[in-house]
């Protein structure tokens, strides 16, 4: 009997030694952060592994407490008046926190989370399609809107190197 060959996991960081910190992009809509709460429980016990996430803080209640912890959250004081992040303070928060993945989860356009994806510099950034997808991220993930984001959720986990 043949033993069947696996493919090893692509990991990506900018020192080559494998993604170890991930920063979460949520979505602020409950009936999206309900979908994304699949991954996001799924990935709360992850040692070794630094995990954050980032969304407005009106939408933390949608989110498991537990993982409030690790929650960094913006509110409408840091947007201007189309929803883009315009306080330079809290950008560079994010950017010295220097992340190997950004994990940009927003499955419909979310003005904040462009442009963080934009702005931020990490090796590994992973997003949705759309109009802008491929000046933002290096992996993009086909949208189909059919409310079935399991495979994308795992395909997620494949590239990062946690399943």
């Amino acid at each position: 009997m043949k033993k069947k060959h696996r493919s090893p996991l692509i990991k990506i960081n900018s020192n080559g030694n494998g993604v170890s910190s991930i920063l979460f992009l949520l979505p602020n809509k409950k009936e999206h952060a309900q979908i994304i709460n699949y991954l996001i429980k799924r990935e709360k016990e992850l040692p070794g592994y630094t995990i954050r996430y980032v969304c407005h803080k009106d939408a933390l209640p949608f989110y498991p407490t537990e993982l409030h912890k690790h929650f960094i959250t913006f509110d409408d004081d840091n947007l201007n008046q189309i929803g883009i992040i315009n306080t330079q303070s809290f950008i560079d928060r994010i950017k010295a926190l220097n992340y190997d993945a950004l994990i940009d989860l927003n499955i419909s356009f979310n003005p904040a989370a462009t442009m963080l994806a934009w702005e931020l510099y990490n090796p590994l950034k992973i997003g949705f399609q759309s109009s802008m997808a491929d000046k933002l991220y290096t992996v993009i993930l086909e949208n189909k809107r059919n409310g079935f984001f399991e495979k994308n959720f795992q395909t997620i986990e494949q590239l990062l190197g946690l399943s």
